[in-house]
């Protein structure tokens, strides 16, 4: 006598391609710094979020899912400006805004966001997406940035001044040199003092740099003052 089996569940190759397309794609979200926020524009229901969204807000996927966007994230101002943006994503179909972020916990994050918009088969619009970056440091770097001008005798100075960590000595004898950068693999080119100093070079100006550890960094630039009145001529 054959003893009877049950025939093994055999997936369906369609399903499965699916299913692996999809875990790639929450690795490869989840894998950004930058959050990611798609909803339906309609109901404002959060349709796919990744970690550093949930990370930065604090909020869990059941609340993210169940809290209306955007109006649970930021402020009647910023909402308001909001409005005004979106009208144009959905006429030209993407744009970038800075708005503050509202986490659970009360405190705000200016954030950069990127924001495109998804239509529908009956080219409606559907969906937005956004792409969100933290710009407290940039923010912060803003207010303490300095520029000032004044005229020295035949030279016209301009001073950039922050209030940072100032640069290391071994590296402020370098800062000019061409392709010299202590930023990662991909993320510079070393080449914008470098080109800053041919620039002023050029006019007949010269760039000094002075900097402590700890007390920030001033960027002198100093160019000969024009002589005379500027005469345009145009073809």
């Amino acid at each position: 006598m054959v003893e009877e089996r049950e025939p093994k569940f055999q997936t369906d190759p369609l399903n499965r391609k699916s299913q692996i397309a999809k875990d790639f794609t929450d690795i490869a979200l989840d894998a950004q710094l930058d959050t990611f926020f798609l909803f339906e524009i309609a109901t404002g229901k959060a349709i796919r979020w990744n970690k550093a969204f949930r990370d930065i807000t604090g909020y869990t996927d059941k609340e993210i899912a169940d809290l209306p966007a955007p109006a649970s994230y930021y402020s009647s101002e910023d909402l308001e400006r909001a409005g005004e943006f979106i009208q144009n994503v959905l006429e030209y179909g993407a744009g970038t805004i800075e708005l503050e972020l509202i986490c659970k916990n009360g405190c705000r994050v200016p954030m950069e966001y990127r924001v495109s918009l998804i239509r529908d088969e009956k080219d409606e619009p559907k969906h937005m997406i956004s792409i969100g970056r933290d710009i407290s440091e940039r923010k912060r770097m803003e207010e303490e940035l300095s520029i000032t001008t004044s005229s020295a005798g035949e030279y016209n100075e301009f001073v950039i001044s922050d209030t940072g960590k100032g640069i290391e000595e071994n590296v402020l004898n370098r800062i000019f040199d061409p392709f010299f950068t202590t930023k990662g693999k991909d993320k510079g080119t070393g080449l914008g003092l470098f080109i800053v100093q041919q620039i002023v070079q050029n006019h007949n100006g010269f760039v000094n740099v002075i900097s402590k550890k700890g007390a920030g960094t001033s960027f002198i630039i100093r160019v000969p003052a024009l002589k005379g009145k500027l005469t345009i001529e145009m073809e």
